[in-house]
């Protein structure tokens, strides 16, 4: 697989491992779940064309809540990114001697003048943050598809189904936020060929 502008090319069987970190192109802060977010679930979709609305070749969901693969998974944050001012590394007594929020992202410099971020959890600790999606393909799913150009969006919902299972009722969506719109998705020739 190879991602150029955000168009994926595969092979057709290929069963590649799709990686990306998402961030926000004017600010470069990591991508949020919000705060009012009950049951998020980011779903991978790939159709016949960026028109197509109809059922879809295939569809990857990645539980927010659940899924081991998501640095900072499971946390809700609101729009606040607060800086970080105190010294060396995140410090417990920061957080506690300051005004400060459980759904807030922090931000500091690091030594190459970067921004790291993170959040303070639930269980009193600094957690490091980025929104990093990781969808492994299958090979049922990419063995039939034809040499041509599809289209593929990731898309967050939010759904109140609360019984632990990743399909998405659409009757049960409570919000639906683009992640990544309709872009192309290139099928090549068989591996053997």
């Amino acid at each position: 697989m190879r991602i150029i502008n955000n168009k994926i090319h595969i092979m057709k069987g290929e069963t590649p491992t799709y990686i990306a970190v998402y961030r926000d192109a004017k600010t470069g802060e990591p991508f949020k779940i919000p705060a009012n977010f009950t049951h998020p679930i980011v779903k991978f979709t790939v159709r016949d064309s960026v028109y197509d609305i109809g059922t879809p070749r295939f569809e990857y969901n990645l539980d927010w809540d659940t899924a081991i693969t998501v640095k900072g998974g499971g946390h809700r944050l609101d729009d606040t990114v607060l800086t970080y001012d105190g010294t060396g590394s995140w410090d417990n007594n920061y957080f506690n001697s300051h005004s400060t929020s459980q759904t807030a992202l922090y931000r500091k410099e690091n030594a190459n003048g970067e921004y790291d971020y993170a959040y303070f959890g639930n269980d009193d600790a600094w957690h490091d943050y980025s929104f990093r999606l990781v969808f492994p393909f299958n090979y049922d799913d990419t063995k039939n598809l034809e040499p041509k150009t599809y289209s593929y969006e990731i898309v967050l919902f939010d759904y109140a189904n609360q019984d632990g299972t990743t399909q998405i009722d659409e009757s049960q969506v409570q919000h639906k936020m683009p992640i990544l719109a309709p872009t192309e998705f290139i099928v090549g020739g068989t591996l053997s060929e």
